[in-house]
This record gives C-alpha cells, sequence and structure tokens, in this order.
C-alpha cells in the first residue's frame, strides 16, 4: 500500500483581531478509475495584533521631510505701501477737483427762492412808505430780485442795470410776459432811486407784487425743466 502526502498552503487575511473554526475541507483523490473524497480535519484560526516595536524608530510610509517656513511679511509690508500710495493718490484726486468747484454764490440755509419770498414779506411788513422812505423801499426790492436771480444763475448780478438784468433773463429763454412784468417792477424802483420820482403807495405795493410774480413764474420754470 502507497501511501501520499498532499500539502496546500491557505492564506487568510483579516483586519481585525480574533478566532474562527473552519470546517472540515474536502479533498477528491482519484486513482486509476477510482475516486475518493477525503476530509481534513476542523481547525482553529486565531488573529492577533503583531507585537509592538518598542524601539522607538520612525516607521511612516515616507521619510521624515524638513519644514520651510515661507515669511510673507515682505509681501503685506509691500501691499500695505501700494494700497497707502493708492488712497492718497485718490484724496489727492478728490481734493483738486474740491478746490476747482467754485463756491457758492451768496450762500444760504435757505433756497434762492424760499430767501426771495421771506425777504419780500419782511419788506412789505416794514413801514417805509408810510415815513416816506420810498428810495429804502425800492433799492431793497431791487436787491432781492437780483439776489434771487444772482442765486438761481450762480452769477453775480447785484451790480448789474436793468437792461442787464433783463438781457439776463432773455439769456435765460424767459418768456417776453414775464420779462415785462420784470421789466415794469425794475423801471419803478430805477424811477424812484435815481430820478427820485414819488410813487403812490399802491404803485410801490404793485411793484413788489409785481417782483414776487416774475421770482414764482422762474421759479416754477426751473422745477418744471428739473
Amino acid at each position: 500500500m502507497n501511501e501520499s502526502a498532499l500539502e496546500q498552503v491557505i492564506v487568510f487575511t483579516s483586519f481585525d483581531s480574533g478566532q474562527w473554526y473552519f470546517p472540515a475541507i474536502p479533498v477528491v483523490v482519484t486513482d486509476g478509475n477510482g475516486r475518493a473524497t477525503l476530509y481534513s480535519d476542523s481547525f482553529l484560526v486565531k488573529v492577533g495584533y503583531s507585537p509592538a516595536d518598542s524601539s522607538g524608530q520612525l516607521r511612516d510610509i515616507k521619510e521624515v521631510m524638513d519644514v520651510h517656513i515661507i515669511d510673507y511679511t515682505i509681501y503685506y509690508i509691500i501691499a500695505g505701501i501700494l494700497l497707502f500710495l493708492l488712497l492718497a493718490w485718490l484724496f489727492y484726486r478728490w481734493w483738486k477737483k474740491r478746490e476747482k468747484r467754485p463756491a457758492p454764490i451768496l450762500n444760504s440755509n435757505l433756497s434762492a427762492y424760499q430767501e426771495a419770498m421771506q425777504a419780500l414779506d419782511t419788506l412789505e411788513k416794514n413801514n417805509y412808505l408810510n415815513t416816506h422812505n420810498e428810495k429804502t423801499y425800492h433799492t431793497e426790492l431791487a436787491g432781492i430780485f437780483k439776489r434771487y436771480l444772482s442765486r438761481h444763475n450762480q452769477k453775480h448780478l447785484l451790480n448789474k442795470t436793468t437792461g442787464d438784468i433783463l438781457i439776463e433773463l432773455k439769456e435765460m429763454n424767459t418768456d417776453t410776459g414775464d420779462i415785462g412784468v420784470v421789466a415794469e417792477a425794475l423801471r419803478y424802483t430805477d424811477a424812484v432811486k435815481f430820478a427820485k420820482f414819488i410813487l403812490l403807495h399802491s404803485e410801490s405795493a404793485h411793484a413788489l407784487s409785481l417782483v414776487r410774480k416774475s421770482i414764482e413764474s422762474i421759479e416754477k420754470k426751473t422745477v418744471k425743466t428739473t
């Protein structure tokens, strides 16, 4: 009787420790026309951790590398300087534009229209006509209109003559009727101021009414165009 020995290597892989029983493994043996099935014994497989390395040496996947720290301080300094120069340039441009911007003529907390209406109300309440002070009355009346027009057009018109004021109104494309109203009012004032002409109280009051009407007309046209 011949004896034979069979050997097979089986590799088990596990990612955790523990133990498992494996059942008998069948082995088919053929000899000529004969065939037999043999069974191995069941067996126990134990899986444990590899022993700890107490040598203290590093065994990483890669070798230990030196760390290079990049200092960005110089970049921050350059960026700060560039930002400062940009802000300084923007401030310089703003300041130059501010210097070139002309200061408002006859500036006031009130608008030109509000100031004129308030001045006319004050003049109307004063007692110039009853005290025979018609010249002061008409001087202030003309000044109110010229101040309003100066602020409205941002031009110095206080020292302009009646003819200059009418030309200014014509260049503003003011209606002919409104120019006529202004002309009538200013000619009243010129007659009193320069020709020492004596007007009736009603005529002086009418002149004030004409100035008020012309200012309101100019203001309404301005509001419509804006």
